[in-house]
């Protein structure tokens, strides 16, 4: 049953700097280091801090956007444990190979990641396309992923159009901060048009309600409110799929909730990791 959260406390100040300032030397006070994982043909970026022995908290960003936008929300995981946002190839300060890499094969790059790591188990949290990585990852390697918390899961199975995705991104992005925004016009002139077109693509190839029946681990799903991208209806059906999930849903906030309400998303994940530990 889909449970409603009360409303988020403040947003952040509109005169906050983006995080993207971070990787032009910018100082800021966080837990937070760069590190770098070789896998293949790929030196894949993270940011991550190292808090108290335990399973860790991993972080997969959504289409185009890379960890900038998890910064709030691993800011805030990492006050009670370790926590690593990752850059999938090809976005933010990884690299890309020359072919771009389809949704299964994202994920097999972040389950061969987990195991370069050493990270035998981990509570998977994802955002948007990250949704659709990491159900694949929960499904191909069940042993390694302890929890597992979707927001904002795409794609809406009824709303399955580049057109109607495309509205609905638009409806969103006036709900959500300037600060986001200039991370994501950074993270796409790193991705490039033509990547970010060929992902797209392949975003939509990928049917998320087909691994959802397929996961074992306790799943959370996270909206926001107004997210346009995962009305109540979705939130809902995708926590039916999942023989172990549930939905909540943060008032006052769109689809990159993570973001805008980052210590309340940190409660729920923390809350469901304090669950399954």
């Amino acid at each position: 049953m889909p449970l409603a959260e009360p409303r988020c406390g403040p947003r952040p100040s509109v005169f906050a700097k983006p995080e993207f300032l971070r990787d032009f030397g910018f100082k800021a006070t966080t837990q937070l280091v760069s590190n770098r994982t070789r896998i293949g043909p790929y030196n894949m970026h993270s940011r991550e801090s190292t808090g108290p022995a335990g399973v860790p908290f991993v972080l997969v960003h959504g289409l185009v956007i890379s960890s900038l936008y998890m910064i709030p929300l691993a800011e805030s995981l990492a006050e009670h444990g370790s926590v690593i946002a990752v850059d999938l190839p090809g976005f933010g300060r990884t690299k890309p190979a020359p072919e771009t890499l389809d949704i299964p094969e994202l994920a097999s790059v972040l389950i061969e990641w987990l195991e370069v790591r050493g990270i035998e188990r981990c509570h998977l949290v994802a955002n948007s396309l990250g949704c659709q990585i990491a159900a694949h990852v929960a499904v191909r390697a069940p042993e390694r992923v302890q929890t597992l918390t979707l927001i904002g899961a795409t794609i809406d199975p009824a709303a399955h159009s580049v057109v109607r995705q495309a509205w609905e991104l638009v409806c969103d992005a006036w709900r959500e901060p300037m600060r986001l925004w200039m991370n994501w016009v950074v993270d796409f002139v790193r991705a490039g048009l033509w990547r970010t077109l060929k992902t797209t693509r392949r975003m939509f190839a990928d049917y998320i309600e087909r691994q959802l029946p397929q996961i074992t681990a306790p799943t959370l799903i996270i909206r926001g409110e107004h997210d346009p991208t995962m009305p109540e209806r979705w939130g809902a059906e995708a926590a039916r799929l999942v023989p172990s999930g549930r939905v909540v849903t943060i008032r006052g906030h769109s689809h990159c909730v993570h973001y805008t309400c980052a210590a309340e998303v940190s409660r729920l994940v923390r809350e469901h990791a304090s669950t399954f530990p």
